[in-house]
């Protein structure tokens, strides 16, 4: 697989964040922090890069690290680098300097297709693809725009990595959020019991998508099959999800279950939402 490298610019404007410059004396539009050459490599340690002592000049050397890292590690490399150097802790005293950083840089990753946003919940700055999520909504939102949606998917694939267990409880939370907004839009009430399986539930119904509404058996099987799974989804955000607290039998869930387990879900609200457009229509 191809590694997904960035701009020149990027390790320009990188390396002299890192370094706060040459220290010389030609005036700058902004001054960031100054680094001596043994804070530089202790930076790139701390970022799980060990590039070695600084040899040359400060800027030079840290340009050409970034540089390897970018040929070796691509993108990845440069998350690594990018929200290590962000850390809001180390900038407790320049928070206006911080976001004057973040911008500067999300000016070079846009052309990639990159942008950093500021993870609330963890306070912290990440590094995300901006286009990742932009199939799935995009296709949802052609038949309906539920921001609640919106935020859920993206809260779901946001995790998929970094806490499979988080994505798991997000992947319900879009179902039954595309549910209750298919319901407001019908004018419907929501079932007395709100969890995903009765939602669901209620929406099939309304649309007549239930399998016992049907006589052909193939068509039974499929949309049986559909309910089966949004109880899967259900009875696996109960089980292994951030819902309900963890014991200590707990299994850590693999990123691919998660993965597996939003691509379903991605593939529910599509058909739902579908189903939901032509049904407005007739």
């Amino acid at each position: 697989m191809e590694i997904k490298k960035c701009s020149p610019q990027l390790i320009t404007s990188l390396a002299n964040a890192i370094t706060g410059g040459s220290g010389g004396s030609v005036p700058r539009k902004v001054s960031w922090p100054y680094r001596t050459a043994g804070e530089i490599a202790r930076f790139f340690r701390q970022s799980g890069y060990d590039m070695g002592d600084v040899v040359i000049s400060r800027v030079s050397w840290t340009e050409g690290s970034l540089s390897q890292i970018n040929n070796e590690d691509g993108i990845n490399g440069m998350r690594k680098i990018i929200e290590h150097l962000l850390d809001p802790l180390d900038w407790l005293d320049d928070k206006e300097l911080l976001l004057q950083l973040v911008n500067r840089l999300n000016e070079c990753l846009k052309r990639d297709g990159y942008e950093i946003n500021l993870d609330a919940i963890n306070n912290k700055y990440i590094v995300e693809n901006k286009d990742k999520s932009s199939p799935i909504i995009n296709e949802a939102t052609k038949f309906i725009d539920i921001e609640t949606v919106k935020r859920d998917f993206k809260r779901a694939l946001d995790s998929v990595d970094k806490d499979p267990e988080a994505a798991l409880t997000s992947a319900s939370s879009v179902i039954e959020s595309t549910c209750k907004g298919i319901l407001d839009k019908l004018v419907k009430p929501y079932p007395d019991n709100q969890d995903i399986s009765h939602l669901f539930g209620a929406v099939i119904k309304e649309l007549k998508l239930s399998a016992s509404q049907y006589d052909d058996q193939d068509t039974k099987r499929i949309l049986g099959g559909v309910e089966n799974v949004v109880k899967g989804v259900g009875a696996l955000r109960t089980k292994l999800g951030t819902a309900h607290g963890r014991g200590e039998s707990h299994i850590p869930v693999d990123s691919s279950l998660a993965r597996l387990t939003i691509g379903t879900a991605s593939s529910v609200i599509i058909f739902l939402l579908e189903s939901f457009d032509k049904y407005n229509k007739q």
